[in-house]
């Protein structure tokens, strides 16, 4: 009888295998919470880009209508002294007009296509690891997403993950501008870990078992050692050991570097995308400020319109403006704009529309 209990101890001594705890559990909402964060901002993008292009080409179209009312006062008003300015106003509103057009054409479109493809390609890498986290739970013990200690992660209101905003889809694009960026900015994805686990601050600290976290066969889904070579999940930000005992490691994407680097490559792209789409706003096609020489377009009209192909300095340029205009500053240009949308035109006229 003792021969067999002694036979049966050591078969156990030398099949249970070692385990390191902190190594196997889930991860805490100090990494995923961040990630759901950051989900949820790429989700507007496409909205944003929408209402990007759309005030673009609303643009475009009140320096069309701009062109097309000053052409109609010119013609109502002949004989008016003013008429000579209005109608290098005219060119300028033309000008602008199809310089937007041009650049929505040349370059805000590819910016506007650019952020919603790489915005909607990072959520996607998040999202689908979030829900393999999220669902690879065994009861009210053992999961492999954690809130903070040993409490598995409940999903709240169908939206939320421990009452954090964390959808996983993507909603209905509708023109929209996104409120100010927050896990996205200019520097990076500021909220987001880094660096390895030093104290149980990535990872539970024991109770909430989670094989997916370790690629070797000890406590882990891999038959009889451990993966040819780590595994990087959620679009290579997080690292997944093959060895026994590791925990996860981090990417840092809090401070991106413009070159490419080693650095993530779709946090990467996203985080430069989102960052050149907000070069795409209102403020790039409104009307010029400042004393009338130093608007591109009108500077250009008078170049072209009225003085000869020998004589296109800046100071001529200036004298022409004064003759035209009477006078070159900003409040001469509110002046004639003024006059130009107070002249009666009934809607309708010329394809003109009030919106």
């Amino acid at each position: 009888m003792m021969a067999a209990y002694a036979t049966l101890m050591v078969f156990l001594l030398f099949s249970v295998k070692p385990v390191s705890p902190a190594a196997t559990m889930g991860l805490l909402e100090a990494v995923w919470g961040p990630m759901c964060d950051v989900s949820e901002e790429l989700d507007g993008v496409p909205s944003d880009a929408l209402q990007r292009a759309v005030d673009a080409i609303d643009a475009a179209s009140d320096m069309q209508n701009a062109a097309t009312r000053a052409a109609i006062y010119v013609v109502k008003n002949q004989a008016q002294p003013k008429s000579k300015g209005v109608t290098i106003l005219r060119g300028y509103f033309q000008a602008k007009a199809t310089a937007i057009v041009k650049n929505i054409g040349t370059t805000d479109a590819n910016k506007l296509i650019a952020a919603t493809a790489e915005a909607a390609y990072l959520k996607g890498r998040l999202d689908e690891f979030i829900h393999l986290l999220e669902h690879s739970r065994e009861g009210a013990t053992n999961g492999c997403m954690v809130n903070t200690g040993t409490t598995l992660t409940s999903r709240n209101q169908m939206t939320k993950l421990n009452n954090r905003q964390c959808q996983l889809r993507l909603r209905t694009t509708a023109a929209a501008a996104a409120p100010a960026f927050k896990s996205v900015t200019a520097t990076g994805y500021p909220s987001m870990q880094q660096g390895t686990d030093a104290g149980d601050t990535f990872q539970a600290s024991g109770t909430a078992n989670c094989k997916l976290l370790t690629a070797h066969n000890t406590a882990s889904y891999m038959h009889s050692g451990g993966a040819e070579s780590a595994i990087k999940v959620a679009a290579g930000y997080l690292t997944i050991p093959n060895t026994n005992g590791t925990k996860i490691s981090l990417e840092n994407v809090q401070a991106l570097q413009a070159d490419l680097g080693s650095q993530p490559a779709a946090w990467h792209s996203a985080w430069a995308a989102i960052n050149a789409l907000q070069q795409v706003n209102k403020a790039t096609y409104a009307n010029a400020t400042g004393e009338l020489q130093t608007w591109p377009e009108l500077a250009a009209t008078i170049a072209h319109a009225v003085l000869p192909p020998s004589d296109k300095t800046a100071p001529k340029i200036k004298d022409k403006i004064i003759e035209h205009f009477g006078g070159h500053s900003q409040e001469t240009a509110n002046e004639y704009i003024n006059l130009i949308y107070n002249e009666e035109i009934p809607e309708g006229v010329a394809g003109l529309y009030i919106h």
